[in-house]
């Protein structure tokens, strides 16, 4: 049996992607989360942030095989320097649990949110998914795809109509990737 801690913010809680890694195991994965909406990892910098607290104790009473990341939706490619620091620090921090990078994806193609960030869907998928493979790197972990599976996938409705979080298609296309890698891994 496998245990797993994510961290992260509305893409990990929107439809529970951790309880459906866990059920698609069958009871071989024990999956436990710390999430918030909007949550930069660099709150896990700050001793009196209570995502700190929670995460202390976790990290202190459980022995966990994995640590899932999952950055604000645009930090990791507009403050890279921040998302680096703060996956070295939780590294730091969780002993011998392997980091494992959920890469995100692009803000839905054709979207106001995309235009807002001034990139096209391909160059955001890009530099999400460059910075998740060097954080991923520089703590000896691994990355889960997820962003390159939402552009490869462009016939499946993965987007809730917020153009921004998964739909319930997108979430259980994550749960799979996550757990195939458990699987395997």
């Amino acid at each position: 049996m496998k245990k797993i801690l994510f961290l992260g913010n509305s893409f990990t809680y929107f439809n529970d992607l951790p309880a459906q890694v866990e059920n698609l195991s069958g009871g071989e994965l024990i999956c436990h989360s710390i999430t918030r909406g909007g949550a930069y990892l660099n709150a896990y910098r700050t001793e009196s942030d209570e995502l700190t607290v929670r995460f202390s104790y976790l990290i202190s009473e459980n022995n966990y095989d994995y640590v899932v990341l999952q950055e604000q939706s645009l930090n990791a490619i507009v403050n890279f320097d921040d998302y680096l620091s703060s996956v070295k620090h939780i590294k730091s921090l969780v002993g011998k649990a392997k980091i494992i990078i959920y890469q995100t994806w692009s803000y839905k193609d054709g979207s106001s949110l995309l235009h807002s960030t001034g990139m096209t869907y391909g160059e955001m998928t890009d530099k999400l998914e460059a910075a998740a493979k060097f954080a991923a790197d520089a703590v000896d972990g691994a990355v889960i795809p997820v962003g390159r599976a939402f552009a490869d996938n462009v016939l499946a409705e993965l987007y809730d109509p917020d153009c921004l979080h998964p739909s319930g298609e997108g979430t259980a296309l994550a749960a799979k990737l996550f757990f195939e890698f458990f699987a395997k891994n």
